[in-house]
């Protein structure tokens, strides 16, 4: 059974639940409608009847009693004051077996009663109506007994449950369309959900759920979109990584298949540059080395098995050893290293030294290899808010706009043509963010084309 069967169905039920009480109430309460009618006739007549004139009353309710005998479904039985029957229209075992009653005895002796128990063998006779028969000083002339028949009202009820069987089908019909059509609109979004994550499963990306509102159908379709979107970047990302380490791999190798095969068939003469070669050999070695260093760094990142050793670690240290490693790099290209400690005490924060000092190095490297002869790089450091707020600030060419969203991205490369020997494998700025996140931090970068670029990134103090 399809899940639109299965919604249908269980509204249905739901539908029929509340449908047969309520026709059930409804009976019943029309049922007691049409008895109270009944007996508030029958003891209308009642009273009616013996308030007749007092001259002759016995002879004027005989001849009234057999006339309405004729024409009446209810029955009647008239006893003089001596409890002789003077006229009834009960067959006559019946009438002997109410004589004998209690409350007929009771109104021969002035007392009006009613009874909702049927003599035997009249069981459609639910109700009589006793009264005595007065002078006028109140001395009993005899009694008058009606009694009610079930008929009209079971005709009146065959016809009232008729009709309601034939309306409460009609409205079961029509509930069963309509719930059918509104199954339908409830489960078209998870048909089409359905459908959309099959084609996620099939690695088809680019297909999206249409959000048709704001309730929790519609946000789980804005979850699916969602999902759909990222897994479509991830992939992307995936296509972009292989064909990146692919190129990265190839330009080195290449570099290296060529100089090997140049030594081993000693197309080089000279000693000197003999040894050229085997430089660049051991240099291209090196970039090989590095690149997978870094890729497999890269890789535990992703993975979240990136080894972080969280200790009390003093930064000023930190950047004290980073600043001795590439102090003198800066000042080979002509550029001003200037450290800014805007914090005074102790600045200890919870973290790996080694991986902290890898992030300031790779921001400084990144740092020194886009700013010209003569600038300058200002690393400043504070606390604020609790929190250590770091600072690598270069005069360099700055970013585009367009850039800065991708710039934490592996291999990517703000000058697309540029050599790898100033741009590095765009690998660096992608391990320190993940180094970063690592430590419960945030890293980010602020830039303006042509007036230098702000990498900042916060830690948690100890």
């Amino acid at each position: 059974m399809n899940i639109r069967r299965k919604v249908m169905g269980l509204q249905l039920l739901i539908f029929i639940l509340v449908l047969v009480p309520l026709t059930l109430l409804v009976d019943h309460q029309v049922r007691d409608l049409y008895v109270d009618h009944l007996i508030d006739e029958l003891n209308e007549e009642s009273e009616k009847l013996r308030q007749l004139p007092v001259d002759d009353q016995q002879h004027h309710l005989q001849s009234i009693i057999a006339d309405l005998a004729e024409v009446s479904v209810r029955d009647y039985l008239l006893l003089d004051q001596r409890g002789k029957v003077v006229i009834s229209t009960l067959p006559a075992e019946i009438t002997e077996e109410l004589l004998d009653r209690d409350v007929v005895q009771r109104v021969l002796q002035g007392v009006t009663g009613t009874s909702t128990h049927p003599p035997s063998g009249m069981e459609d006779l639910f109700y009589f109506n006793a009264g005595p028969i007065k002078g006028t000083e109140g001395e009993v002339h005899g009694a008058l007994l009606l009694f009610a028949s079930m008929e009209p009202v079971n005709k009146a009820l065959t016809e009232f449950r008729l009709m309601m069987g034939l309306l409460g089908t009609g409205a079961l019909m029509l509930a069963a369309w309509l719930l059918y059509a509104m199954a339908g609109q409830m489960v078209a979004p998870l048909l089409k959900m359905k459908d959309v994550t099959g084609h996620l499963a099939n690695r088809n990306y680019r297909v999206r759920v249409e959000v048709g509102g704001e309730d929790e159908v519609g946000q789980l379709s804005k979850s699916i979109n969602e999902l759909a979107t990222r897994l479509q970047h991830h992939e992307e990302r995936q296509q972009d990584f292989l064909a990146d380490v692919t190129h990265e791999l190839r330009t080195p190798l290449s570099y290296l298949q060529g100089y090997s095969q140049v030594l081993e068939e000693n197309w080089v003469q000279d000693e000197e540059e003999r040894k050229r070669y085997l430089a660049l050999i051991v240099r291209e070695t090196r970039r090989l080395k590095r690149l997978v260093s870094e890729l497999t760094e890269l890789s535990e990142i992703d993975a979240d098995g990136l080894k972080v050793e969280r200790v009390k670690t003093d930064f000023a240290e930190i950047v004290r050893l980073t600043e001795a490693k590439l102090l003198p790099a800066a000042e080979e290209k002509g550029i001003r290293l200037r450290v800014e400690r805007r914090t005074a005490g102790s600045l200890l924060v919870i973290g790996d030294p080694d991986r902290l000092e890898q992030v300031l190095f790779n921001l400084l490297t990144n740092a020194i290899s886009h700013t010209a002869e003569g600038e300058q790089i200002v690393l400043r450091y504070r606390v604020e808010k609790k929190e250590l707020h770091v600072q690598v600030q270069d005069t360099g060419a700055g970013i585009p706009a367009s850039d800065l969203p991708h710039i934490f991205d592996r291999f990517y490369r703000v000058e697309k043509s540029r050599n790898r020997e100033r741009g590095g494998m765009g690998l660096g700025l992608a391990i320190a963010k993940g180094i970063i996140d690592r430590h419960g931090g945030q890293i980010w970068v602020e830039s303006i084309e042509g007036s230098g670029t702000t990498f900042s990134f916060t830690l948690p103090l100890a």
